[in-house]
């Protein structure tokens, strides 16, 4: 089934999907939240990744109606970790260069000549991952 073939067959079945998928949230929401707990304790960042995750599964809810209910678990997992996968991706891409962040904790201003054995013990640490 091409994508074309997809998207028509969610709007032909739009209302049923919104109902499936309430009832796929209410079957599956302690999973849904387990899953997202396994790669965070932070509330905020889990939520995210719920919220993510639903949104990716509501997209694909064609292919959840279709598959085996007894893959549907495992579907949704894989489908959590995807998301904090790409959360990580996007957030070490965000990252400032090693210089900048140096500089920001040193002072905005700073002269990294000035601050001697500190400069060069905050790079090696940095780049030990300390």
């Amino acid at each position: 089934m091409d994508k074309c073939e997809v998207i028509n067959e969610i709007y032909e079945n739009l209302e049923d999907n919104k109902i499936y998928f309430q009832e796929f949230y209410e079957n599956h929401r302690k999973l849904l939240r387990y899953a997202a707990s396994r790669y965070t304790s932070d509330p905020e960042l889990l939520q995210d990744l719920m919220q993510d995750a639903l949104e990716r599964l509501m997209r694909n809810v064609a292919t959840l109606r279709r598959m085996n209910p007894a893959k549907t678990a495992s579907y949704l997992c894989t489908t959590v970790k995807s998301v904090y996968i790409d959360h990580c991706r996007r957030r070490s891409a965000s990252e400032q260069p090693l210089e900048n962040q140096v500089l920001e904790t040193l002072g905005a201003h700073a002269d990294p000549m000035d601050y001697g054995a500190k400069w060069d013990t905050h790079i090696l640490r940095s780049r030990l991952g300390e």
